[in-house]
């Protein structure tokens, strides 16, 4: 089954400013070729699924998250969380933008690397998505922050998970979703 890890939404001055940012995981065995993700109203939105190899049954570990902005910003913290108990871990960290001034230039602290970057076209959607990962082989609390040009609304998650020892994590399979108002999205993976 899967669960959600962190969820945040903010309101603000007017019905555009809503960001929210999910990380949803599911140990599966394999096979598996789409996710629906399901809003119960109109929505834009983006996403993207990954399939990771090297990961152990049971892998999620912990989760942290930061308020979103309530105003627009150049950079946001993904919050933070400790991979307690397991050494070896996968820290996955998530950032939902809203694309009203077109940010570019996108960079992670903590050596954190970019591993997929969905949205972007503000004439078609309003919204990115964009995921950061780093691989420890010990205990520690991980965070990031985001950075960018040209101010936006933000939102930012990260979840760890246990992984085989001296494992790299490779996104195997993915899929990506970039939709315009939609109740219901379909992402192959």
């Amino acid at each position: 089954h899967a669960r959600s890890v962190t969820t945040r939404r903010v309101t603000g001055g007017d019905a555009n400013f809503e960001i929210n940012q999910s990380i949803l995981d599911k140990d599966a065995a394999g096979g598996e070729t789409n996710l629906t993700v399901s809003f119960t109203t109109s929505q834009e939105n983006s996403g993207w699924v990954g399939e990771y190899s090297g990961m152990k049954s049971s892998s999620f570990i912990s989760s942290g998250s930061t308020d979103p902005a309530t105003s627009d910003v150049t950079s946001r913290s993904s919050g933070s969380c400790t991979n307690t108990g397991e050494a070896d871990a996968l820290f996955i960290a998530g950032f939902g933008l809203e694309l009203s001034n077109s940010p570019t230039g996108f960079s992670y602290s903590n050596s954190f690397t970019e591993e997929a970057s969905i949205g972007g076209d503000p004439g078609q959607n309003d919204h990115m998505t964009k995921v950061a990962t780093k691989v420890v082989s010990s205990v520690a609390s991980q965070s990031t922050t985001a950075s960018w040009t040209n101010s936006v609304e933000c939102a930012g998650v990260i979840a760890c998970y246990a992984i085989s020892t001296n494992a790299d994590p490779v996104v195997t399979t993915s899929g990506a979703i970039y939709a315009a108002k939609g109740v219901a999205t379909d992402m192959g993976v």
